[in-house]
């Protein structure tokens, strides 16, 4: 999307899971994990700080600079959904 000369690229980007517990299991170790969390990453070409804002849902998002003239980055962190206690993921780790 180009707007007023600004450049907007908005993608998925990599999130980690968080892990909410862990326990042993044979052979391994359970980890419990949410995968709730989902991140978008922001890119801007053409961005002027003083000039322009760019915002998500009325908040600002803090715009960092690429160390490209006129380019900044930044990241968006949303829940996606909102898992029941049963839900949370296992994700299982062998050790050796």
């Amino acid at each position: 999307m180009t707007h007023d000369g600004v450049k907007l690229e908005v993608r998925h980007a990599l999130e980690p899971w968080h892990v909410m517990g862990e326990e042993g299991a044979q052979g391994g170790t359970v980890r419990y994990v949410d995968s709730s969390i989902e991140r978008l990453q922001v890119k801007a070409e053409g961005f002027v700080p003083g000039r322009h804002v760019i915002a998500c849902n009325g908040r600002r998002l803090p715009m960092t600079g690429t160390g490209t003239s006129g380019e900044a980055v930044a990241g968006v962190r949303f829940k996606a959904w909102k898992p029941r206690p049963a839900c949370i993921r296992r994700s299982r780790f062998m050790r050796r």
